[in-house]
Formats: structure tokens, C-alpha cells, sequence
């Protein structure tokens, strides 16, 4: 696929794809994987506002990504009134203000581990360089380039329980220094010297009369919203039932006071938010509350993380047969013959030890084989040239842009796949894509996405009024970035197929984890009183039933 040539926006979505498949980023890369992507989106709309809409071969856009990702930092030589710089470039250059960031432990002076087969670190002899003073060196050019103001930076609360984190140790010996040549108080001088910046910029003291000036805030639409919270009365929540809260707060506990989050609607999304991708389109109705925190306000919930288990399994499960399937898949797609698939199976560390483990093998390879034959069959068809398309659009009078593209068309239509059981997801994100190939309808192309499954497959007839349709989920999107949408997709997919109880029980169940135990749902619809109200209800028409009626499954 990647040989092929693909439009901007296509290669978007692959390298999107790619990233998510290939790319496992833990929380010290998490800002590198973000740097990584907003990089790649910048370059496809700087090419789409170029007027390039040719498909582009790999060569083209390798030599365009790989210049701007290598590209080098600039301000590297003083060259007006504010300069970027590296520490290096300061030395024998005198400036009013010199601002230094990241001086965190063990970052600055650096504490790199030579390598093993460095001689030079094994037998050191005198004069030989040595990064350590090297650093150290560069903080005394640094002191002696600032001719006013010296600002030095560093994280001083870890992201994970606010425990406090200790500077460099160039910083520490540097405020150790000031604190016993300063005269009074030494707590006085402390805080005089170092700043402790909130969390948040709409922390009070940020904005409240009488604290330290320096923390300061000039953002008024903040200052609004903290009036606001301060001013409206508080929402409490009902007394709990548990047993174990009760014995923690004894008889006359009484639930602490909540207040919503969203008191009010963000104000609309203005121009910047109206070229929207139907990968955005498709991450917004997956979890709209979740796209509403991150892209509105920077609020990036993490995910938890995967825990050992306190027990051993007695019973093979999707944990175990999926990481399986997803190495294993790809060599049946291959050719691999069938009777290599056991001792390849063992070959792995995702199955545990005995009979668990064959009597996992003997139920999942004969399916994982089946699935491959219908995937490989569905497959064979060749597939078309890539297409990209950019849907225009008015809401409410603004003009607004769908775009989106296809590398994988197929005469017959549009094929998507995933070895597990079919969710609520997988029939909304089929559904999505299907509404931009009926609104594109490109030439030779019949107008019908497959969906693949472990459990079976369905199907979307042709939409005639897939631009309406369209129009009318922008409009939900817009209005979601504004305020938390009452849209849940696998509580509202189990509201259309069996009722309102069905419902409830998605989004709330006390013995498995349910869809509102999202963090980014009880955070937004934080005040709530019922979420699956009449908003819901309505909602969950407005974007299931057109599917619906199109829908073709033979499963029950």
C-alpha cells in the first residue's frame, strides 16, 4: 500500500493507521508521538493549500516529512530581540533576559551511560572531556550572559500522584548559593527566589487580588469562568449506599459537595475548527465527550494501563486470543499453510502453559482460519486508484469542510475488517465511511462497504441522501465541541435493538466495566443527573436509524 501513490489527505489516514499499529508510546514519549502527528497533519494541509491533489508517490512525501522533521532549530545565532537557542550558542553573547527551560534531575547535567566497549570511560585519564563539566561549564556561560533577568525552569510536581521533583542539581547548588548570601528570613528569600506555578491556568491564584504577582493570569475569558464557578451554588450528590462507604465515613457522613463541570456551552468553534477529516468525525462519535475535553480544553485523560492479573485464567478469553490473532493473521493472509499454525502459536508468549493453552488452539486457529480464507477471498478483487474528496458543507450559515479519501476502492465497494466480535463501533465507524463514498459516488465504484468480523459480517446498501446525512452528524459534531453530547454508542445501540433497559444496563453495570465508566464521561457529565435522558433517546435515533435502514445482517 505504502508503494503506491495516495492524495495528501489519504496518506493522512495511512501513516495515522501506521502509527497506531506500529507505534506503543509510554509516557515519556507521549509528547513525541504527538509532535510526530501534528507534524504530518501540517504537512498535508500545507500541500492541500499548495493545490496538490495529484497522488503523490512515497518518495515525495518521505523527502517532505523527513525535512521537516529533521529540519534543525532555529535562533542558533542571535538575530533580533527574542532568540531560541541552545545553551552553546550563548557563550561570550550578553543578553538583558536569558530564560532557561527543562532543568529538571537528571536531565541537565545530562547522565548518560558510556557505552560498554567506550575504552575512553573505562580508563579515564586527565584531560580527557567529559560531558558532566561540560554542562556545567555552559550553566556558568549561561549566569554570565544574562545582563538583567535570569529565568530558570523546571518541573517541579510529578505528573502522576503531584509529588514534589528536585531541580538539576546545578539549579539546587545555584539557589543554595543566593539563599545563604540573601540577607532575612530564609523562607522569606526562598519564596522570593523560586516560583511555584499551578497545575492549571485557571488556578485562583491566578486571577484572585493580593497573591503573588508574578503568577499572575491576563486571560479574561478564564477570569469569566472562575467567577462564574465561584458564584453558582454547589450540586450535591445523594448519599451512598455502599456498605464499605458507609464504615469509611461512619453514620453522619455526608457526600461531598460536586458541581457540574459544564455549566454552560463553550463558545462555537470558530474557523480554524471547520476543515474537519473524517478520521476526526469518526474519533468524535466514538467517545464525543472524550474529543470535547482534549481538542476544546487540553484535557487529556490517560487510559490505565494494563495490570498483571492477581490470579491464574481457567478459561481462554479475548485477552488472550487477541494479541494472537493480530500476529498470526497477517501470516495466513501471507499463505502460510495451515498446518504451521500450531507450532507458530506456541512459538509466541501470549498463551500460558498446559491444557489451557491447546485447548485455546484447538477452538481459535480453525476460526482464525476461516476468517483468513473470507478476508484473503473478499481481497483478491484489485484494488482501485486512491481517491480524495472535500465535501462543502453549511451549518447554521458557516461553511464548513468534510474532507476524506480512500486508498483501498474496490469495484464492488468498500471492505473493512476486524477479528472480533462486531461492536456498536464497528457498525458506526462502517457507517461513517459509507456516507463519504455515497457522497463522493466515484465513477465504476458500486456504492457498498462490507464489514468483516469474527462472528459474521453485515453490510450497508447504497445511501441516496448520504450528503444530508452527512450534514446533519457535522452538525452533531459542531455542537459537541461546544458542550458534552448525550450520544453513547454501544448504550444507544443496545437502546435501538432492546430497549431502555438494555441501555442502562451498557452504561451502568456493577459487575463489568460499563461505558459510563469512561473517565471522559463521569469527568464532562460531571453534575449530571441522568445522562440517558430525552437528548439521548433522540440522539441515538438520529444517528442509528438512517443506519438502520440500510443495514444489512442476517445474525440476530
Amino acid at each position: 500500500m505504502l508503494q503506491r501513490p495516495h492524495p495528501p489527505e489519504a496518506w493522512a489516514g495511512l501513516l495515522n493507521r501506521l502509527l497506531d499499529e506500529f507505534i506503543h508510546a509510554d509516557e515519556a514519549a507521549l509528547d513525541d508521538l504527538r509532535e510526530l502527528r501534528q507534524t504530518l497533519r501540517q504537512l498535508v494541509d500545507d500541500m492541500q493549500a499548495g493545490g496538490a491533489e495529484d497522488a503523490l508517490p512515497l518518495p515525495v512525501l518521505r523527502a517532505a516529512l523527513q525535512a521537516r522533521l529533521d529540519d534543525p532549530a532555529r535562533g542558533g545565532v542571535a538575530g533580533g530581540s527574542i532568540n531560541f537557542a541552545s545553551m552553546s550558542s550563548l557563550r561570550g553573547l550578553p543578553f538583558e533576559v536569558v530564560c532557561a527551560i527543562g532543568l529538571n534531575d537528571g536531565a541537565y547535567p545530562s547522565t548518560r551511560r558510556p557505552l560498554e566497549f567506550d575504552l575512553m570511560a573505562q580508563q579515564p585519564r586527565p584531560g580527557d572531556r567529559r560531558r558532566r563539566d561540560d554542562d556545567r561549564a555552559q550553566m556558568l556561560d549561561l549566569l554570565l550572559a544574562a545582563r538583567r533577568s535570569l529565568y530558570l525552569s523546571y518541573t517541579g510536581r510529578s505528573v502522576r500522584d503531584n509529588a514534589p521533583l528536585p531541580p538539576s542539581v546545578l539549579v539546587a547548588e545555584l539557589r543554595d548559593l543566593l539563599l545563604a548570601g540573601c540577607a532575612g528570613d530564609p523562607a522569606w528569600v526562598k519564596g522570593r527566589l523560586v516560583v511555584e506555578h499551578p497545575l492549571q491556568p485557571f488556578a485562583r491564584q491566578a486571577f484572585v487580588p493580593g497573591e503573588d504577582e508574578r503568577l499572575r493570569s491576563h486571560d479574561a475569558e478564564l477570569a469569566e469562568a472562575l467567577r462564574h464557578s465561584l458564584q453558582a451554588p454547589l450540586a450535591t450528590l445523594p448519599a451512598s449506599d455502599d456498605d464499605d462507604a458507609d464504615d469509611a465515613g461512619g453514620d453522619d457522613a455526608v457526600a461531598a459537595p460536586r458541581q457540574p463541570f459544564f455549566r454552560a456551552p463553550l463558545p462555537p468553534p470558530g474557523p480554524e475548527w471547520r476543515q474537519v477529516s473524517l478520521a476526526d468525525l469518526q474519533a468524535f462519535f466514538a467517545n464525543p465527550c472524550r474529543q470535547l475535553l482534549r481538542r476544546r480544553l487540553g484535557i487529556a485523560l490517560a487510559r490505565d494501563e494494563e495490570t498483571l492479573l492477581d490470579d491464574e485464567p481457567f478459561l481462554p478469553d479475548a485477552a488472550m486470543t487477541r494479541p494472537l490473532a493480530a500476529r498470526l493473521l497477517p501470516l495466513l493472509l501471507q499463505g502460510v499453510p495451515a498446518e504451521d499454525l500450531p507450532a507458530l502459536a506456541r512459538a509466541g508468549v501470549e498463551l500460558p502453559e498446559g491444557p489451557l493453552a491447546e485447548r485455546l488452539l484447538e477452538r481459535e486457529l480453525p476460526r482464525l482460519q476461516a476468517f483468513a480464507d473470507t478476508l484473503r477471498a473478499a481481497q483478491a478483487e484489485p484494488t482501485l486508484p486512491p481517491l480524495g474528496h472535500t465535501l462543502a458543507l453549511q451549518l447554521d450559515g458557516e461553511p464548513w469542510q468534510l474532507q476524506f479519501g480512500f486508498a483501498d476502492l474496490r469495484a464492488s465497494g468498500l471492505l473493512r475488517w476486524r477479528y472480533a466480535p462486531t461492536r456498536a463501533a464497528d457498525r458506526l465507524a462502517a457507517w461513517l465511511q459509507h456516507l463519504a463514498l455515497c457522497a463522493a459516488s466515484p465513477a465504476g465504484v458500486q456504492l457498498r462497504t462490507r464489514w468483516l468480523s469474527s462472528d459474521g459480517e453485515f453490510a450497508l446498501q447504497p445511501c441516496a441522501d448520504a450528503p444530508a446525512q452527512l450534514q446533519a452528524l457535522l452538525a452533531l459534531y459542531r455542537q459537541g465541541l461546544g458542550e458534552p453530547l448525550h450520544f453513547f454508542p454501544r448504550s444507544a445501540w443496545a437502546l435501538r435493538r432492546d430497549g431502555a433497559g438494555a441501555a442502562r444496563a451498557a452504561w451502568q453495570s456493577p459487575r463489568t466495566w460499563s461505558e459510563g465508566d469512561d473517565p471522559a464521561y463521569q469527568l464532562a457529565l460531571r453534575g449530571v443527573a441522568q445522562p440517558l435522558d430525552a437528548a439521548f433517546e433522540a440522539l441515538a435515533e438520529r444517528v442509528y436509524g438512517p443506519l438502520e435502514a440500510l443495514l444489512q445482517d442476517e445474525r440476530p
